[in-house]
C-alpha cells in the first residue's frame, strides 16, 4: 500500500513540478516579452526625447524668426511711415510738374507751329531756289544761241560795213564832191544852196565818212533788245539774291533753334545721368560735359568718378564699369524721352552678380513705360522677366521656340 501512495505522490509532485516548470517557462516568455516591451519603450522614449529637442529647437529658431520678423515689421512700419511722407512730396511735386508739363506742353506747341511754318518756308524757299536755279540754266542756254547770233551778226555786220565802204566808195566815184561843189557854186544854184545848206553838206559828208568805219543798221532795235533783256536779267538776279538771303536767313535760324534744343536736351540727359549713375554705383558722381565750340560740331566727354576713387575719363574704366555707365547713360536718354520699344542684346554679358541684380530693377522700373526685348544668356535676368522665348535647335537645321509666361505663374 505504501508503494502505490508513494507514486501517487510521486506524480503528484511530478505534475506539480511540470506545472511549475510550464509555469515558469510561461513566466520567462512573459519576461521576454516585458523586456521587449521595454525595449520599444526607451526606443520610443529616445524618439520622444529627440523630437522635444527638435521642437524646443525648432521653437527657439522661430522665436528667433518671429524676433526679427517683429524687427523687420518696425521696420517697414518706417519705411511705410516714410513712404507715406515721400508719396504726399511726390503728390505735390506731381501737381507741380504737372503744371509744368502744361505749360511745356503750350510751348512745344507753339514751338511745333512754328517749327511747321519754318518748314513751310523753308520749302517754299527750295522751290524758289530750284525755280530760279531752272531760270538761270535755261538763261545760260539763252545765251548760247544768243552768243551765236551776235557772232553771226558780228560777221553781217562786217559784210554790211564793207557793202557800205564800197556804195560810198562808188557814190564818191560816180559823184565827186567837186561836182557836187561847182553844181552848188554856179549862179543858177547858188541862190538855192546858201551858208546853212553848205554847212549841211559838210556835215552829212563828215557823217558819211563816219559811216564808212562804223555802221549798224539795227544798231537801235538791237540796243532796245539788250537794254530789256539786261533789266530782265537784272530783276532775276536780284531775286536770286533776295532767295538766297532768304535761305541763309532760314539757315541761321534753324541752327540757332537746333543749338537751343540740343542745350536743352543735353542739359536734361546730363541732370538725370547725375542721378541715376550713383544709384547703379552705390555712391559716386558723373556728368556730362560738352567740348570747346560750337555744340553742334563740338564731342561730348563723360566723367565719372566711382565711390572711393578720383575722377576720370571713361576711356580708364573696366569692362563692367564702363557697361554700367553706358546703361546709365542709355537710361537716362529713356527718361528723358521714353520709347514705347527698347531691344537691348547681351547688355548684362560683362556684369556681375551684383550689379546684375542692379540692371534687373532698374529694368523692372523703366518697364512702366518701356516695353523692354532683353537677349540675355544671363538667369537672373531671365527670372526678372515678365515673358520667356527661347529658341533652340532639337536637329541640324531646324529650330523651335518655346514661350513660357512667367508673370501668370507668379
Amino acid at each position: 500500500q505504501l508503494d502505490p501512495e508513494l507514486d501517487r505522490k510521486t506524480r503528484a509532485k511530478r505534475e506539480q513540478l511540470t506545472a511549475g516548470l510550464e509555469k515558469l517557462h510561461e513566466m520567462a516568455q512573459r519576461a521576454d516579452g516585458l523586456n521587449e516591451q521595454v525595449q520599444n519603450v526607451r526606443v520610443a522614449a529616445e524618439g520622444w526625447k529627440q523630437k522635444i529637442e527638435s521642437e524646443q529647437r525648432l521653437q527657439k529658431r522661430l522665436e528667433e524668426e518671429l524676433e526679427v520678423a517683429r524687427t523687420t515689421v518696425e521696420d517697414a512700419q518706417s519705411t511705410i511711415d516714410s513712404g507715406h511722407v515721400r508719396i504726399r512730396e511726390l503728390t505735390d511735386e506731381t501737381a507741380m510738374f504737372q503744371e509744368q508739363l502744361v505749360a511745356q506742353q503750350e510751348i512745344l506747341g507753339q514751338a511745333k507751329a512754328q517749327l511747321d511754318a519754318k518748314r513751310q518756308e523753308k520749302e517754299r524757299l527750295t522751290t524758289l531756289w530750284d525755280s530760279e536755279s531752272d531760270k538761270i540754266r535755261k538763261l545760260e542756254r539763252q545765251i548760247s544761241p544768243l552768243t551765236n547770233r551776235r557772232n553771226e551778226l558780228d560777221n553781217e555786220l562786217a559784210r554790211l560795213d564793207g557793202s557800205l565802204a564800197y556804195l560810198v566808195s562808188d557814190f564818191a566815184d560816180n559823184f565827186p564832191m567837186e561836182r557836187l561843189e561847182n553844181l552848188m557854186d554856179q549862179e543858177d544854184y547858188r541862190e538855192r544852196f546858201g551858208d546853212a545848206q553848205k554847212a549841211e553838206r559838210d556835215e552829212v559828208m563828215q557823217d558819211l565818212g563816219s559811216l564808212r568805219s562804223d555802221y549798224n543798221p539795227n544798231a537801235i532795235h538791237e540796243h532796245e533788245e539788250t537794254l530789256e533783256r539786261h533789266t530782265q536779267l537784272a530783276a532775276q538776279f536780284k531775286d536770286l539774291e533776295k532767295a538766297v538771303a532768304d535761305l541763309e536767313k532760314a539757315v541761321l535760324n534753324i541752327t540757332e533753334q537746333s543749338r537751343e534744343r540740343f542745350l536743352a536736351s543735353f542739359a536734361g540727359i546730363s541732370e538725370r545721368f547725375s542721378t541715376l549713375f550713383p544709384r547703379l554705383f552705390g555712391g559716386g558722381t558723373a556728368q556730362l560735359r560738352l567740348g570747346d565750340g560750337d555744340p553742334l560740331e563740338t564731342g561730348v566727354d563723360i566723367l565719372v568718378q566711382l565711390p572711393g576713387k578720383r575722377m576720370q575719363a571713361m576711356e580708364l574704366l573696366s569692362g563692367g564699369e564702363k557697361a554700367m555707365t553706358a546703361i546709365a547713360l542709355l537710361f537716362s536718354l529713356f527718361l528723358f524721352r521714353p520709347s514705347p520699344l527698347c531691344v537691348l542684346d547681351e547688355v548684362d554679358a560683362p556684369l556681375d552678380e551684383a550689379n546684375v541684380d542692379k540692371y534687373n530693377a532698374l529694368l523692372r522700373e523703366m518697364s512702366r513705360t518701356t516695353q523692354f526685348l532683353v537677349i540675355t544668356h544671363n538667369r537672373r535676368t531671365m527670372e526678372a522677366m515678365d515673358r520667356l522665348v527661347g529658341v533652340t535647335m532639337d536637329e541640324p537645321g531646324c529650330s523651335s521656340v518655346y514661350a513660357v509666361n512667367l508673370e501668370k505663374n507668379r
